[in-house]
């Protein structure tokens, strides 16, 4: 399902089979730790991803106030590869350049990391899931 319609051309390579673990529908944990980058992403197996981002990634002229958080949606395509034993996420939005985190996953929790800041993602509950709740 995707969040938001986008015009990616078809530019979208195959990701990698180190990148077929990330794919999936996530969202920040707020009790792990302060906003970092997003709000939400997903990740297609088709090599795309929509997110909700810090408005500053989207736009640097944004500014926020206080605690105040400002999001905007943003896509994009992604894969993983390894670099030794770290896990590298490349995402290219169409609105601005490359930023590549370092990742990892543990018991289905996504941890994204980059330039001193990190952000812990746990899946969306599907929607099977959410019709038997």
């Amino acid at each position: 399902m995707k969040l938001f319609a986008t015009s990616i051309e078809a530019s979208a390579e195959p990701i990698s089979d180190v990148a077929r673990a990330y794919v999936g529908e996530y969202e920040w944990l707020e009790d792990d730790g302060p906003f970092f980058d997003f709000e939400s992403l997903v990740l297609h197996e088709d090599g795309t991803f929509d997110a909700v981002v810090d408005a500053r990634l989207v736009n640097s002229a944004v500014r926020t106030f206080g605690g105040t958080r400002c999001t905007l949606p943003e896509t994009g395509v992604w894969n993983a590869y390894l670099v030794g034993d770290r896990t590298k996420l490349r995402l290219r939005p169409t609105t601005s350049k490359a930023r590549v985190y370092e990742g990892s996953i543990e018991a289905d929790i996504v941890v994204l990391a980059r330039r001193g800041g990190r952000v812990v993602l746990a899946p969306l509950p599907s929607i099977e899931a959410l019709e038997v709740a």
